[in-house]
């Protein structure tokens, strides 16, 4: 049994040694790099370049002047004022890892206020009856009021107050 088990562990040790290539370098493994070489073909007078945005002053167009077309840095637009005679152009240019004016946000409010399933309750909504408070005793008299208060101390703490006082 121990010569089985002796056997079973050496392959398994000489088998992950010929196949780990973890730290063999291939050819086919490229770095990252944010430099782009394209050939658009130009069919249109605006055209999207990239994603992301591009680094400025590393956009360049081979064989056509600065002055015949405008570049969108942050949205990676191409627009041409006047068009080449040619039908495609190769262009070179870097960009960023990210696009700079992406919007972000958290929670967008419309898609949460439009979900629900029913409406709440509004004060003062109601225009069948007359408005009568914040509540409605029928025929007793009542008067009141609400308190709210907050206090910071020295030690940066705070305390939150609260009171109600009702007279029926």
């Amino acid at each position: 049994m121990t010569l089985r088990r002796l056997i079973v562990i050496l392959a398994t040790l000489l088998f992950a040694i010929f196949e780990s290539q973890a730290q063999v370098p291939t050819q086919e493994v490229k770095p990252f790099s944010n430099l782009r070489n394209k050939k658009i073909a130009i069919v249109s007078d605006t055209l999207r370049l990239d994603s992301l945005s591009i680094i400025p002053k590393t956009f360049f167009i081979e064989n056509v002047a600065d002055s015949t077309y405008f570049l969108n840095q942050l949205d990676a637009y191409l627009v041409w004022i006047t068009k080449p005679s040619v039908d495609s152009v190769q262009i070179t240019y870097r960009v960023f890892p990210y696009k700079l004016n992406a919007v972000t946000q958290r929670m967008n409010f419309d898609s949460i206020s439009y979900k629900f399933y029913a409406k709440p309750f509004e004060f003062g909504r109601n225009e069948n009856t007359i408005a009568k408070g914040l509540f409605d005793f029928g025929n007793l008299q009542y008067n009141g009021s609400f308190g709210r208060g907050i206090s910071f101390g020295n030690s940066q703490d705070a305390v939150v107050n609260s009171n109600f006082n009702l007279t029926l």
